[in-house]
């Protein structure tokens, strides 16, 4: 009875053992097979609309992608976030993401009038519905400062309003204007800079914090800056400082000192560079600083306020101005001078020669390119291959509001090599480059001692 007992109680574990292991085996076949269906299901999720691609040869690399979108180009900002947010409060926007950030313009000479007609008053720099005041075509106003996104801020009547800097022209200032003008404050989520005329050249005195929006609260990217970085103050507001840093803008709270004088305090540091700038102290880094600071005054087509693509002031006389009967003449010289002059003269000839209207130069687009640019050298080649930022978001996260299409490269060491391969991409740069129904345009370089060298990226809009 003993022994016959122990042998049932043996061949009794062994069935338990071998349930076990069935049961084992059907839990990581249940769990395989959800994986499967949960990969396949979200390979179904993404739109058709949406390639991605890449080219690599003779060690460079491209790399494209199109998002189509899914409203209408001349759909207003107010319109979209109603649409994204509708039904859903946890998805809208924080309060500090309407900053508007304008530069303020040159007292006595910053006098404009409607281009044509009469000229409509917002009560805020976004386009809306809502009915508003004109102004009759010959009235003169000042113009407090310019925004990057196509808004002017001007004083009328006592009152703020402002309007969209493409439809307005300079005109000679009334008498006294210098004596009847008063500094802008800030207020509705606006911020008003002044261009630094001083020393430019900064150190970060600690490590810190620089900021997409001058709003530590902001919900915008931020980024760190270590004790001994160089940055360029282009200018300032408050207690805030508009630095340059890897080749975009952003802004600082203080803990800033100015490169001499760190110098003098710190004589064994070493200063890091990252600002994609000229090399410090030199006259180069001097007018790339006083140019950046001046960005500010392009209207949203890219067409400076003015006839002189090389004015650093933004502002010129209207007798000045120059009219081109080339519609890709003129939009040619909207570009800075440089690489993104002679790509954009690249694109347009191209253009012309398949019959497509020419591509003009944004300022707004030039921004975001820069911060792309900048953003290419952190990421991984898949990254880069699937457009992402290093939060992980989507490329077009910059600005939504303005980017449709985006073109990378990286490797070549020239426009002429850069060009020559997205003119012969298979892949949709070319088809990019070509569009009808684009109309804007920018492109960045971001050169580093890391990875390939050289960054190119190319932004496209309506």
């Amino acid at each position: 009875m003993t022994g016959k007992r122990k042998e049932t109680d043996i061949r009794t574990r062994y069935e338990f053992l071998i349930a076990g292991i069935i049961v084992l085996v059907l839990c990581i076949v249940a769990f395989a097979v959800f994986r499967i269906t949960d990969y396949l299901s979200g390979a179904r999720d993404v739109p058709e609309n949406t390639e991605t691609k890449f080219d690599i040869s003779d060690g460079t690399v491209l790399i494209e992608v199109e998002i189509r979108e899914t409203t209408a180009p001349n759909e207003t900002a107010e319109q979209t976030q109603e649409t994204v947010t509708d039904g859903d409060p946890a998805s809208a926007l924080s309060e500090h993401d309407d900053i508007r950030i304008f530069t303020v313009t040159t007292v006595g000479e910053n006098y404009y009038k409607s281009k044509a007609g009469r000229l409509d008053l917002y009560a805020e720099p976004k386009e809306t519905n809502l009915d508003r005041p004109s102004l009759i075509e010959d009235a003169a106003f000042e113009v407090l400062g310019f925004s990057r996104d196509g808004w002017a801020a001007i004083e009328y009547g006592g009152q703020r309003y402002y309007v969209k800097s493409a439809d307005i022209v300079q005109t000679d200032a009334p008498e006294g204007a210098a004596e009847k003008h008063k500094d802008p404050q800030d207020s509705q989520g606006i911020r008003f800079f002044v261009p630094n005329s001083g020393d430019i050249e900064y150190v970060a005195t600690m490590s810190t914090k620089a900021f997409s929006l001058p709003d530590v609260m902001s919900s915008g990217n931020s980024i760190d800056l270590q004790r001994g970085e160089r940055v360029i103050v282009v200018a300032t507001g408050g207690n805030w400082f508009k630095i340059i840093y890897m080749n975009a803008e952003y802004y600082m709270l203080g803990y800033l000192q100015s490169r001499i004088d760190f110098i003098k305090d710190n004589p064994d540091s070493e200063i890091e560079d990252h600002t994609g700038y000229p090399e410090a102290g030199t006259p180069e880094a001097v007018m790339s600083a006083t140019t950046a600071g001046a960005g500010d005054t392009a209207n949203s087509s890219g067409v400076t306020l003015g006839g002189d693509p090389n004015d650093t002031t933004g502002q010129t006389n209207p007798s000045d101005q120059v009219h081109f009967s080339d519609p890709y003449e003129e939009a040619n010289l909207t570009a800075p001078e440089g690489y993104q002059r002679e790509l954009l003269t690249l694109t347009n000839a191209e253009r012309k020669r398949v019959g497509v209207p020419p591509l003009v130069w944004d300022e707004s687009l030039a921004y975001c390119a820069a911060i792309r640019a900048a953003e290419l050298p952190q990421l991984s080649l898949e990254q880069n291959m699937n457009h992402l930022r290093p939060d992980g978001s989507e490329w077009f996260t910059v600005n939504e509001a303005i980017m449709y299409a985006e073109n990378i490269a990286y490797g070549q060491k020239s426009v002429e090599e850069v060009f020559d391969d997205w003119l012969h991409s298979t892949t949709g740069h070319y088809e990019h480059m070509i569009d009808p129904d684009y109309r804007t345009f920018a492109v960045a370089l971001y050169q580093t001692d890391i990875g390939y060298g050289y960054y190119w990226i190319e932004e496209f809009g309506y």
